[in-house]
């Protein structure tokens, strides 16, 4: 299977890891690999992060975009702008089923069929986004290289914890 960076459980009880070398389900007997050379709608075989929503979809990250498993098909994911393609570091799922990906581009949103991206310009200290978490008020927190923010749904605000703050 190669390195695992990312695991994840759907409802139908599958175990999935994402790999260096390809998405792996584990059925609890044996593993199945998917990657772009079996699985056209995967835009790269280095599996970088995995999400289940609500839903019971699979999300997948790589580094090269984004794919989803549901209703045991896999699909391609919405891609919009420039960077239709980033490298997906981290995903995750706000109590509005609002998708956040984090990318070395920024942070993506999906709402539905909206897709919107926010980069420097936005307000985000840092694009290389590695870690988000969205919390019980709404907000979404965001941690870059360079330190810690917090998205209100409106702007990005500097977190207590950013590097670019010295004690």
């Amino acid at each position: 299977i190669g390195t695992v960076q990312a695991f994840a459980r759907t409802p139908d009880g599958y175990l999935w890891m994402g790999t260096q070398e390809g998405l792996a389900r584990f059925d609890g007997t044996r593993f199945t690999v998917f990657e772009p050379g079996n699985e056209a709608a995967i835009p790269d075989k280095n599996i970088s992060a995995l999400h289940v929503d609500k839903a019971g979809t699979l999300w997948i990250g790589t580094r090269l975009g984004l794919a989803r498993f549901e209703h045991g098909r896999f699909r391609a994911g919405p891609q919009s702008g420039e960077n239709a393609r980033p490298y997906i570091r981290t995903i995750a799922e706000s109590a509005d089923g609002h998708l956040w990906l984090g990318t070395d581009v920024g942070v993506i949103e999906i709402a539905g069929d909206t897709v919107r991206a926010f980069d420097v310009s936005d307000g985000l200290i840092d694009v290389r986004i590695r870690a988000l978490q969205p919390s019980a008020d709404g907000s979404l927190w965001v941690g870059t290289l360079s330190g810690l923010q917090r998205f209100d749904g409106r702007r990005f605000e500097i977190g207590r914890a950013s590097c670019r703050e010295r004690v």
